[in-house]
């Protein structure tokens, strides 16, 4: 059936994106412990900046995933459904994945590993929007009928 094997595709795709985040993120750390990547300094208060560009992404995912999750709902088939499910889900994910990298790329431009307890935050963030039939069911309103024919 193409609507499990668009399920699949999505699952894939996200555990792809945060294991890309990860080792992004090991690959940092190990250039900062190192001592490779000299600080700039740029004098931002970034210690404020992170956490709130985090925030304001994961609120906008969330208020998109809410949004059009509604717009969803009102699809005719099961096939639109889950497509639409699935652009919804990459974008929400593709927002929280960006303030992730962001955070990152600051830790290394300042060499401070302490930024890294936001990527963390944001990495239990992009976790909680991890698509999922039951995801799927619950966003969408779907009928026993649509219901059973992704789970058979």
């Amino acid at each position: 059936m193409k609507e499990k094997e668009i399920l699949k595709q999505l699952q894939l795709i996200f555990l792809f994106l945060a294991a890309g985040q990860v080792l992004f993120c090991l690959v940092v750390a190990y250039l900062v412990m190192e001592g490779s990547m000299a600080p700039s300094h740029t004098g931002l208060p970034y210690s404020y900046l992170l956490p709130t560009v985090l925030f304001a992404a994961s609120a906008l995912a969330y208020f998109l995933s809410n949004r059009l999750s509604e717009a969803g709902k009102q699809l005719p088939t099961l096939e639109e459904k889950v497509q639409h499910y699935r652009n919804t889900s990459i974008m929400r994910l593709a927002v929280v994945e960006g303030a992730n990298l962001m955070v990152v790329v600051f830790t290394m431009l300042e060499g401070n590993l302490s930024f890294l307890a936001y990527f963390a935050i944001g990495l239990l963030v992009f976790a909680f929007f991890r698509p999922s039939l039951d995801n799927l069911v619950q966003s969408y309103e779907l009928n026993s009928q649509e219901q059973a024919a992704l789970r058979e």
